[in-house]
């Protein structure tokens, strides 16, 4: 897996080449900076017997742009309903929120997510203060009643620096007390088999190949990212095919994929579909043309061929003039 720095350096060289960002950035440097903070919004829904808690982060004033962490809890008493990125200041998700076995012996949910260009907090109309901005929210369901602990333990903050220098920032919990009438009797899973509805185009989703020397010693790989920030996303799908109608592929042709993805089948495939799940029931994808390194490779064998052939060709006349003479 890469590692999130390498990430940050990857985009680091493809927004911000150039000798000015180097000055800016030592004379940044020299600025006294405070510690990032997180903090939650707690909404209860009765009704569904949900408990949604929202995480903001605020980098106080100073310019961020990589993530990554673990947010733990006691799978005795909550379970997670689904995890909501739709209003999330983080743009790409290297490691998307999802559940986890934690070291610690609970149930966790590990992100790994960039901001390229950075994030310094939300500028509201009107206000000449910045405020936190969300980073993800988690709905909850208890399992039984009683105090919890839900923490963000392990968080790492990088700047935008473009080397990948730690911010200060502290992990942060909170105690959810769950009441008797939020605790539901049953779990049904969820299915993605109700996915059946494709939204409309495909500007719901970013992906583009990429070709890096720094990352996969080189090697074709994928990036993507949901731009539907209205839903809620559940996973991404990759297919590598021949096939260009991502609607004629099998269900077993799909594989769940996360962002950034090395590509399997470079130069059997044609088209790449990336497609989104979203928790509503609908799906979008994205389709690409695959790396052509393929035809690179064909060129190789077909010079080689001709080489090949040639010097059988050659050898025959010689073989021949030394007959005749």
């Amino acid at each position: 897996m890469i590692h999130i720095k390498e990430m940050i350096t990857f985009y680091y060289k493809q927004l911000y080449m150039g000798p000015i960002f180097v000055i800016l950035f030592f004379l940044l440097s020299f600025s006294r900076s405070h510690a990032a903070s997180f903090s939650h919004i707690v909404e209860e829904n009765l009704s569904k017997k949900e408990i949604k808690v929202t995480f903001l982060l605020d980098p106080k004033n100073e310019s961020i742009n990589a993530y990554e962490g673990e947010l733990i809890y006691n799978t005795k008493k909550l379970a997670v309903e689904r995890i909501e990125t739709a209003n999330s200041f983080v743009t790409t998700w290297i490691t998307y929120p999802e559940k986890s076995n934690s070291l610690l012996g609970d149930d966790s949910i590990v992100f790994e997510g960039l901001t390229p260009g950075g994030f310094s907090g939300v500028l509201q109309t009107g206000e000449d203060n910045k405020e936190p901005g969300i980073l993800f929210s988690v709905i909850f369901s208890a399992r039984e009643q009683g105090d919890t602990n839900v923490s963000l333990s392990g968080v790492n903050v990088y700047k935008n620096d473009g080397i990948g220098g730690e911010a200060e920032i502290l992990d942060h919990s909170l105690t959810l007390s769950l009441r008797d009438s939020f605790v539901k009797s049953s779990y049904p899973r969820a299915s993605l088999t109700g996915a059946s509805q494709e939204n409309e185009g495909s500007s719901d989703i970013f992906a583009q190949v990429i070709e890096g020397e720094d990352i996969y010693a080189g090697r074709p790989f994928l990036i993507f990212e949901n731009k539907n920030k209205q839903k809620s996303l559940l996973m991404f799908q990759v297919s590598e095919s021949i096939i260009a109608d991502s609607r004629s592929l099998q269900g077993f042709s799909w594989a769940e994929a996360k962002s950034p993805y090395l590509l399997t089948r470079v130069g059997t495939s044609k088209f790449i579909h990336v497609r989104a799940l979203y928790s509503d029931g609908t799906y979008s994808v994205k389709t690409l043309e695959a790396v052509e390194k393929s035809v690179s490779l064909r060129n190789f064998y077909y010079i080689l061929g001709l080489c090949l052939l040639l010097m059988l060709l050659i050898g025959y006349a010689l073989k021949s003039k030394e007959e005749t003479e």
